[in-house]
């Protein structure tokens, strides 16, 4: 049973950051430790921001933190009974603000639904991260569990470059220049430009919205990865 889970994609009854369905049989603390491992290895996801009584705003790495890890076990439930529990959680979680100079300012919800199924709700600040890091994560948690899970060591690689050599080369960066630059490439532009525009009347409708779900094979799956890479 261990190491067999496997995340299936987006679970939409939950609107949270980011919300994601595992089905499989799950090692509940194993799946903690897999998390509380990414904290250890990524300097970032240690940090904390410091802006009171400081002279200019302070991001501090911390040498050791722990993951907020939430697990509830609600497949006895009906199903009536589930869906209340979880839109109690969704609530529960979205009122749960992050104190930037205080918390990990990531957390995670582990909701059992079925006896093989689980939701994953992933909430963060996005002074901390973005969607392209969760692309990562994801993808490091994956390998870490499939290895832990079997009492092997984890595959990851050391990073090549700490959090900290990065912030220091921010900080070594020409902001005038920057400045500069952006203002001779912009120059000329004298409105804003609307990316998206305002439906028009013809497109507000009252038919139904619907939705479609299926499921894609591994092998397509990883054929859409290498895809959407080689077209950026």
């Amino acid at each position: 049973m261990r190491g067999s889970a496997t995340i299936v994609g987006p679970e939409p009854e939950t609107v949270a950051e980011s919300a994601l369905r595992i089905e499989g049989a799950l090692d509940v603390g194993c799946f903690e430790r897999c998390w509380n491992e990414l904290l250890r290895r990524h300097e970032a996801l240690r940090t904390l921001f410091v802006v009171k009584n400081v002279p200019k705003p302070l991001q501090v790495v911390l040498k050791q933190r722990q993951l907020p890890f939430t697990y509830r076990d609600v497949s006895a439930l009906d199903e009536q009974a589930r869906r209340a529990v979880l839109a109690s959680y969704r609530s529960e979680d979205l009122g749960q603000k992050f104190d930037l100079s205080r918390d990990v300012l990531l957390r995670v919800g582990l909701l059992k639904v079925e006896p093989t199924v689980h939701l994953m709700v992933l909430s963060f600040h996005h002074i901390l991260m973005d969607g392209w890091c969760q692309g990562i994560l994801l993808r490091e948690l994956l390998a870490l569990y499939q290895a832990l899970s079997q009492g092997r060591p984890s595959p990851l690689p050391a990073l090549a470059t700490p959090f900290r050599r990065y912030v220091k080369w921010l900080e070594q960066q020409d902001r005038a220049g920057s400045l500069a630059y952006w203002a001779r490439y912009l120059e000329g532009y004298t409105q804003a430009v609307h990316a998206a525009r305002e439906p028009a009347a013809a497109d507000s409708g009252t038919e139904p919205i619907e939705r479609h779900a299926f499921e894609l094979s591994r092998e397509k799956t990883a054929a859409l990865v290498a895809l959407a890479a080689r077209c950026g």
